[in-house]
């Protein structure tokens, strides 16, 4: 584990679903900024130097994230930025992996089992700065209108401004009513859907991986969307509990 010297180039990753209008890779319109530790659980996922994905600490050796953020990727490519509120300060401690688990039923194209485990080459001493977020149960269901919270750095609107600080923002769950097949493109039973009906405020460009939390869990790993603050279309998240049995079989695998 290694402190940041230097300004971290933030550099987004947007990849399109062909034919979809899906988006890979969010962060957060509206919102608020974090202030220091208020999400100790919150990571940056760093490769080839760039600015990948969100990600969150859930164990003292083991990051939780979205399979698209590390696919065709190697483990010495990249690294982990934990402890921070603000890329830019350099009081981030990084944490470098040697072992990426995705999800063995994730598929590229359709988004689906979008889930992934990085195995850190050391382990953390937690701190108020950093913590671990517990997981949501397997079985557990969310009531549609829930308010949630979203989190991440990167862009903060449409046209691609983009800021070094951590974002946040209240949005709400999408129920299986509106967030079906019918109405959302590729949606299966690992998804849910959650955002501001009228746009005002989610994610974004540049925050995939990163957590949705409710009631002081995690629920949900931010994953695709339908651009920036669209009115009246969702941003979809592999759900937690539907592969909550997964990730308790190889965290420490």
């Amino acid at each position: 584990m290694l402190s940041v010297k230097s300004l971290v180039p933030v550099l987004g990753l947007l990849l399109v679903l062909s034919g979809c209008g899906f988006y890979f890779a969010e962060a957060i319109i509206g919102g608020q900024f974090a202030r220091p530790g208020q999400f100790p659980y919150q990571g940056s996922l760093i490769v080839n130097n760039n600015y990948q994905c969100g990600c969150s600490v859930i164990s003292k050796t083991t990051i939780l994230l979205a399979a698209h953020c590390v696919v065709n990727t190697h483990a010495n490519w990249g690294r982990v930025l934990l402890g921070t509120s603000d890329l830019s300060v350099g009081d981030a401690s990084i944490f470098y992996y040697n072992k990426i688990i995705i999800h063995p039923n994730f598929n590229q194209a359709t988004s689906d089992y979008d889930i992934a485990l990085l195995r850190l080459s050391s382990a953390i001493q937690f701190s108020d700065r950093i913590r671990s977020i517990r997981m949501a149960p397997a079985g557990d269901n969310y009531l549609e209108n829930s308010t949630a919270i979203t989190s991440g750095f990167g862009e903060i609107d449409h046209l691609k401004h983009w800021q070094t600080r951590l974002k946040y923002a209240h949005i709400q769950l999408w129920g299986r009513r509106y967030c079906n097949s019918a109405n959302i493109p590729l949606i299966t039973d690992r998804m849910i859907c959650a955002g501001d009906p009228l746009g005002r405020q989610g994610p974004c460009t540049g925050d995939s991986g990163g957590p949705l939390t409710l009631g002081g869990l995690l629920i949900a790993v931010s994953s695709t969307g339908f651009g920036c603050g669209t009115p009246y279309r969702p941003s979809v998240f592999t759900y937690v509990p539907m592969v909550r049995a997964w990730i308790d079989a190889n965290i420490n695998a």
